[in-house]
């Protein structure tokens, strides 16, 4: 296919309430299965979509082909559509605020945030409770180049640029903040030109 294509994205903005998993898993799916019908190519839901800052985070965390995954996998069986979502991933002893992008198949990439957010106490001081991500992570979707990024990795115009260094066309940011309107966004994405 040619990037001169479209790229349909179905964006979903859903309610976190920290540490139900199990309520948050089941609303995702919920709402996954409802994006489904136009048949979009993307499903992207928010940062942190599962967990939230919850107080026992390191318990709820999940390795990247857990239990959500599976159960998105099984939802996508059948079709194209690939979901892009906000995992806190567990790897042994770490965890990490991940974006998980897959489709019916299973895991095609995993970007974990390479910028925690410091400027806050308790829970959401993310370097107590995160290790960072250390690389930039790139995939194709309908002939389009693609990268992604998580919240607060958005502040720094060198990402953007990076990214575009790698032919990156379209850029997803997930995010769990309410304040990235029009008005934080458009400064920083006229930084990167």
């Amino acid at each position: 296919m040619s990037a001169s294509q479209g790229l349909s994205v179905a964006v979903v903005q859903m309610e976190v309430v920290p540490g139900a998993v199990e309520r948050n898993r089941r609303r995702a799916l919920e709402l996954a299965r409802e994006a489904l019908e136009a048949h979009p190519d993307v499903i992207l839901f928010p940062e942190e979509m599962l967990v939230g800052y919850a107080p026992n985070l390191q318990e709820l965390a999940e390795a990247q082909d857990g239990p959500t995954t599976q159960s998105l996998q099984r939802m996508l069986a059948g079709t194209e559509t690939h979901v892009l979502w906000g995992l806190t991933e567990r790897q042994g002893e770490r965890c990490y605020i991940a974006a998980t992008l897959m489709n019916a198949h299973g895991v095609v990439a995993n970007y974990r945030k390479t910028h925690l957010w410091w400027a806050a106490e308790g829970l959401r001081h993310e370097p107590t409770f995160y290790a960072p991500g250390n690389e930039l992570v790139t995939f194709d979707l309908r002939g389009h180049r693609c990268g992604v990024m998580i919240c607060y990795d958005g502040d720094f115009p060198e990402m953007t640029r990076s990214y575009a260094n790698l032919g990156c066309r379209v850029l997803f940011w997930l995010n769990n903040r309410e304040s990235r309107g029009h008005a934080e966004v458009r400064p920083l994405a006229v930084a990167t030109r």
